[in-house]
């Protein structure tokens, strides 16, 4: 057979044997194509070691030639003729198929390694995850493909059975891929959280818990090794373990929640058994690799006649954390009004924490978002219908040199029963994807396609260098038809006479009456029609030039 004349072909070089049977197999190498194997075939099957390669063409040579000496050891002392090394390729075929009777073999897909695993006939998926833990030194998601081809999840013995049942001749092969991957904790984040005085517990959606902090190890009794893991329910109370489950489920699958990013006095059950009463603060962390829930826990004394002094300690908590991310974090309430912004997003937005707090948060954006939000924040408090919580999205943040900052935002919502609803914003800087060799003009006209509202882009000459889709159906005109062509176009007789002393006014003092601030104002269509809009205007320099972007609602 094919796997005899393999195991012919790397004779006693066991390491070899072991590496590359797979890759022989995966690559159907039958008997008669082994002869016409080349060194750029085993190079084409991955086998990169040249020491390797050379092995393997030496055994191939002696194989052409009928020689003993391409036969493993067994092989090597017989000096009969070709009969008794087809005799002993027999005996080999028997111990084989007498070996494959007593084991399972498990091809193992890994990155770009695939390894094999081999149990017992009768085995279990917990065997082979045991195995898979041996073999790579961490837990793996295993997964496999059905005959449709679909990548299907193996987290049962049936499921397990019937993957084993439905591989064809090949035997199953399965893919693992590190849990580690998703749902990972940076280490700054776990070098801050471990030392926290509150306890902290991190799960996953399925209620996994990721992390558990020293605080918490003390307040619960266990170590951090006896819960990492196991679900959550576990340090629950009893009036709350047994529905845990079916709370999260519900939260994940409708968005209400009853817990989860609600501060409220709940019971914790510790190792010994013994429930405690603890102020539990959780909150949503929902990004493309991560959707995990963090609890902040402290204990509640007898002698605390309310929850009010453990609330806020709470919230001084959470900000701490907060504090700390290399994200940006805003925190406003239910009223819009900035309560908390982290040093990151002070440093990025060009303000200072009492600059902010205390004021709107629709000053750190651009019209007509902010002419809008509070209407957005008060529809969703009368409704409960949200656009933006719970979910992530792209938009613009306005800097206080006025520059455009496009991020992606996460918002998530707690309510207190003291400070009534407040609202966490997480903020990512998509501009640090970019490369740093794009021109600014290049960054701010990708920004600006990307909106959903018209948008302009002029020089210090009133020149467009940028017109996005929006504009277009907005004034009738083509990208084409504009750029490179004066601003002046788009407005009516009486802006358009003034315009150009606007510009240079602004370009000697930097006083403008429009940039920074949205203004009402008429522009004009393609065919003359006028048009009543509302105009925000940002301006960043680029190098010694000065560009002024322009974003557009039709009022």
């Amino acid at each position: 057979t094919a796997y005899e004349i393999r195991l012919s072909l790397v004779g006693s070089e066991m390491c070899i044997r072991d590496r590359y049977k797979i890759t022989f197999i995966e690559n159907s190498i039958s008997g008669a194509e082994i002869f016409d194997l080349k060194d750029e075939d085993l190079v084409a099957m991955n086998i990169t070691k040249l020491g390797h390669r050379k092995k393997l063409l030496r055994r191939i040579s002696q194989l052409r030639s009928h020689s003993k000496s391409a036969f493993t050891p067994s092989d090597e002392g017989d000096n009969n003729s070709d009969q008794g090394s087809s005799s002993g390729a027999s005996a080999t075929s028997s111990q084989t198929g007498s070996s494959k009777r007593r084991e399972l073999t498990i091809k193992c897909s890994y990155g770009d390694e695939i390894r094999a695993i081999r149990l017992k006939k009768d085995t279990s998926l917990e065997a082979l995850k045991k195995a898979i833990r041996k073999e790579y030194k961490k837990t793996m998601t295993v997964k496999y493909k059905d005959e449709d081809g679909d990548m299907l999840s193996i987290k049962t013995d049936d499921e397990f059975e019937h993957a084993l049942s439905s591989a064809g001749k090949g035997g199953l092969k399965v893919y693992l891929s590190s849990r580690s991957k998703k749902n990972v904790l940076t280490k700054t984040e776990t070098a801050l959280l471990e030392n926290l005085v509150d306890g902290v517990v991190i799960i996953d959606k399925d209620g996994t818990i990721l992390f558990f902090n020293k605080a918490a190890e003390k307040m619960w009794g266990y170590s951090a090794h006896d819960v990492l893991n196991n679900n959550v329910k576990m340090l629950i109370g009893a009036d709350h373990s047994g529905q845990h489950d079916n709370y999260l489920r519900n939260y994940l699958q409708t968005g209400k929640a009853k817990i989860i990013g609600i501060g409220r006095k709940v019971k914790a059950k510790r190792k010994d058994g013994s429930e405690v009463p603890v102020w539990l603060a959780i909150s949503e962390t929902k990004t493309e690799d991560r959707h995990t829930f963090t609890a902040t826990c402290q204990i509640i004394k007898e002698q605390q006649s309310s929850t009010t002094d453990v609330s806020k300690s709470a919230v001084e908590s959470s900000y701490f954390i907060l504090d700390n991310l290399l994200d940006l974090a805003i925190v406003i309430d239910e009223k819009g009004i900035i309560q908390f912004a982290n040093k990151e997003c002070l440093k990025v937005l060009g303000y200072k924490s009492p600059q902010v707090v205390g004021r709107n948060v629709k000053m750190l954006m651009p019209s007509p978002f902010a002419d809008e939000h509070d209407g957005y924040l008060k529809n969703y408090l009368t409704t409960g219908a949200a656009k933006v919580i719970g979910t992530g999205r792209d938009v613009v943040a306005v800097a206080r040199d006025g520059s455009i900052i496009p991020v992606h935002l996460s918002l998530s919502e707690t309510k207190n029963d003291n400070s009534g609803r407040i609202f966490t914003g997480i903020l990512r800087k998509l501009s640090e994807e970019k490369t740093p060799e794009k021109p600014l003009l290049q960054q701010e006209r990708e920004v600006l396609d990307t909106l959903l509202v018209p948008a302009v882009i002029i020089d210090d000459k009133g020149i467009i260098h940028g017109f996005n889709a929006h504009a277009s159906e907005l004034f009738g005109y083509k990208l084409m038809e504009v750029l490179g062509k004066n601003v002046k176009l788009l407005m009516t007789s009486n802006d358009r006479e003034k315009h150009d002393e606007y510009l240079a006014r602004y370009n000697g003092s930097g006083k403008s009456k429009v940039v920074g601030v949205g203004r009402d104002v008429v522009a004009q269509h393609k065919d003359g029609t006028p048009i009543p809009v509302r105009l925000s205007v940002t301006t960043k320099k680029d190098g010694t030039k000065r560009i002024f972007a322009g974003v557009i609602q039709r009022l």
